[in-house]
């Protein structure tokens, strides 16, 4: 026989990459691979691996953090009285602060220990399976290094978004103290606000960058974007400074000297700008936060405006908003508001003009809350959507893989052969039409070793040197034609056909179909390109059954034939090879569900037969599939768990807002089902809401790769059920979160939200 692999063990190990290099050059046609390829192929695929945790680690934080600002918006509402009645005592508004950044940096430690205990129990459950995946046990280790990076970063972050509801209760005032029905939360000053956002931005990319590491430094000129990057925000924060200064001087002007803040502007200009480029250079991570910002500022002003749709609310109240259209980075927006949000609004204005009461107000309720909705939308519609899409998009493709299985196949059986023969093929042939009904249709399959004696370019009407494609047609696919080809789509020409291709034409050539995998390409096409037409001379079989047969080239397909238990190239019908000895003899059969296991124990009967279902081999790779989807899928659930528990907090501070609305709806006779009934259909159409945007784009986007992938035919790989599912898993969620927040809302006696005293 022919030699197909060589391995060899190299006395110094250090010299791998040199003799590799020395055979590729000598042997130019021979593929070479060395530990250094596996070592290479498998640090990418643990960078990807860690590239996948850190976006959906980020993502989580984004959630986490949206669901942190809720909470701590909750926490003051609830003390205003008590921030008020601190105040009157004497402390400052920046004690207030630190005192409730406090209480979020301890809430950070709780909670960042309570995730690491569970990661830890995580990691311990998925050691156990990949112990039965790898047949190998691994061993378990409590690393303190890591923990303590978590600890680190659950405080951070908790201290980070707790910082703009620690701001807006220090501007509290003590007079609350005498009206302490009063719950509203002043709004924090636009500078310190700023201000505010852009440390949130500076400190999420310091964290970021610690968990991205060296992502980003394949980047094109990555330093000097984020260098220009941290430049501008310097510039930003410098300008409201120094306006703010200027303004205050000119408000009170004695005692000031003019001349020392004239000479602190331009320092601080400089300075500030100076420091942002400074931080930006070695901090590539401001790239990916200053994009996720402006996404998620967008994402969160187009919410506001769906709100504002879809609960019917008048012009004036968005004229402070429409101006924002006026500034060219907000111009990406228009189409999505005159394509989306006027049609809603309009329709928002017939259902206030025509729907019962109850709707009414639930609609009022949630305009009068829009910017707490838009950033309660924005964590829910995250959360839908990364699950969605990767449910959706992982159902779709094991269905398509299923399909393109069979379809490829020509059947739902496979039967292989230890022995190749031409009687092992009759012998098997034979069994299979015993079958009678049992069997839709079966088709015989033989590989042959063949070597290329000639090759002719029809095109250019030349012969072409053998030995530039000896690797390509090495071996040939003799196959049955009278059913069970493979589907593949034609680059080029026709498939083969029982009406025509049964015998050779009149010059005696038998038709071929050549199989052209993507990457090899780029490595033939620099000697020709293969074209109907074309006629290849192969020499086939061993000893006296050894001869030569014409094919001429009647299709070209660009999709590999996954069926065929080798690496063939080329098919072509089985007659054209029937004086040859195979190398491989399998067949592929088209079985009735009901009859596999009959059909199974009958094949078993010819010696040296193995029987697999093409079912086992979408079994494995949904298995496979899986596997890498488990931990997004862990972090999805887990981010729209965490969305649920921003509609709680949402939903407690809007009842809180509410209580002499309720007080009054329940003295003029409502009873508490219905007040209740009211609260949850207001969050129950931000559910809604949230889950047609989130399914919905997730749902358009898997549409668009669908349809590329499988040219137009998408058939029944559209997953309409689960996206159905997933909308009502949204709703369900906002409703749940939501009735664990207003039920104690609902039952409030109307003298307790009455009175004044």
């Amino acid at each position: 026989g022919l030699a197909d692999e060589i391995y060899v063990r190299l006395a110094d190990p250090s010299e791998v990459d040199e003799v590799q290099r020395n055979l590729d050059r000598q042997f130019w046609a021979v593929g070479v691979s060395s530990t250094s390829d596996l070592r290479d192929q498998n640090s990418l695929i643990s960078d990807r691996v860690d590239d996948l945790v850190v976006v959906m680690g980020l993502v989580s934080l984004l959630i986490g953090g949206i669901g942190i600002i809720n909470t701590m918006l909750v926490i003051v509402s609830r003390r205003t009285t008590e921030v008020a009645v601190l105040k009157t005592l004497g402390l400052q508004p920046r004690e207030i602060t630190v005192l409730f950044l406090v209480e979020a940096i301890i809430m950070g430690f709780v909670g960042s220990l309570g995730g690491i205990v569970g990661g830890w129990g995580l990691a311990f459950l998925t050691k156990g399976f990949a112990e039965t995946f790898l047949g190998q046990s691994l061993a378990f280790t409590i690393a303190l290094r890591p923990a303590l990076a978590g600890i680190a970063a659950g405080m951070v972050i908790t201290t980070v978004f707790g910082f703009l509801p620690t701001l807006a209760a220090s501007q509290i005032r003590p007079a609350v103290v005498l009206r302490p029905s009063e719950t509203m939360i002043p709004k924090t000053g636009r500078l310190s606000a700023f201000v505010a956002m852009v440390c949130l931005i500076a400190l999420m990319s310091l964290l970021a960058q610690q968990l991205m590491g060296d992502l980003l430094k394949d980047v094109p000129s990555i330093n000097e974007i984020v260098t220009g990057i941290g430049a501008a925000f310097g510039l930003l924060m410098a300008l409201p400074i120094i306006l703010g200064d200027f303004l205050s001087m000119r408000a009170r002007r004695r005692g000031r000297s003019w001349l020392l803040h004239l000479l602190r502007w331009p320092l601080t200009l400089v300075g500030l700008t100076a420091a942002g480029g400074f931080f930006g250079y070695y901090t590539p991570a401001l790239l990916i936060l200053t994009v996720t910002t402006l996404l998620v500022g967008y994402m969160y002003l187009l919410f506001w405006w769906i709100i504002w749709a879809a609960g019917g609310g008048k012009l004036h109240e968005v004229r402070a908003t429409a101006l924002l259209m006026l500034f060219p980075a907000f111009w990406p927006l228009i189409p999505l508001i005159i394509g989306l949000v006027l049609p809603l609004w309009i329709i928002g204005r017939l259902i206030q003009r025509f729907a019962f009461i109850d709707l009414k107000i639930a609609m009022r309720g949630m305009l009068s809350t829009k910017s707490r909705g838009a950033s309660t939308l924005l964590a829910l519609v995250i959360g839908i959507f990364t699950l969605s899409v990767i449910t959706m998009l992982v159902d779709s493709i094991t269905k398509a893989f299923e399909q393109l299985l069979e379809d490829v196949t020509g059947g739902n059986v496979l039967v292989f052969t230890a022995s190749a023969s031409n009687e092992t093929l009759d012998a098997l042939r034979v069994k299979l039409e015993e079958q009678g009904d049992s069997i839709r249709s079966f088709s015989m399959l033989a590989t042959y070793e063949t070597q290329i004696t000639s090759y002719w370019d029809t095109s250019e009407n030349r012969a072409v040197r053998n030995n530039q494609f000896s690797g390509f047609f090495s071996s040939v696919d003799g196959r049955d034609i009278t059913s069970n080809l493979p589907d593949v789509k034609m680059e080029q020409g026709r498939n083969l056909d029982p009406t025509l291709d049964g015998q050779p034409d009149a010059e005696g050539y038998w038709p071929a179909v050549i199989l052209w995998p993507e990457e090899e390409e780029t490595f033939y096409s620099q000697f020709t390109d293969f074209e109907v037409g074309d006629r290849i001379k192969l020499r086939a079989g061993t000893g006296s059954s050894r001869g030569e047969v014409w094919f001429v080239v009647v299709g070209i397909s660009q999709a590999v034939d996954i069926t065929a238990a080798s690496n063939s190239n080329l098919y072509a019908p089985l007659e054209a090879l029937r004086p040859f000895q195979p190398n491989d003899v399998l067949a592929i059969a088209d079985v009735e569900e009901s009859e596999i296991r009959k059909v199974r124990r009958s094949l078993s009967e010819v010696p040296g037969t193995f029987v697999l279902e093409t079912r086992f081999i979408n079994d494995l790779v949904n298995r496979l599939v899986e596997q890498f989807t488990s931990f997004p899928t862990l972090v999805a659930g887990l981010a729209l768990f965490t969305g649920g528990f921003v509609i709680a907090n949402s939903a407690a501070l809007s009842a809180m807002e509410r209580r002499r609305e309720i007080g009054v709806m329940k003295a003029i006779g409502l009873q508490r089902e219905r007040v209740l009934g009211m609260l949850l259909l207001e969050n129950g159409l931000m559910g809604l809401i949230g889950g047609l945007i989130g399914v919905g784009v997730s749902f358009i986007m898997l549409l668009i790769i669908l349809y590329q992938m499988f040219q137009g035919e998408l058939g029944d790989k559209v997953p309409y059920g689960i996206a159905f599912l997933l909308m009502g898993l949204c709703i369900t969620i906002s409703l749940v979160a939501a009735i664990a927040s207003v039920w104690s809302a609902s039952g409030e006696k109307p003298l307790n939200t009455l009175r004044y005293e």
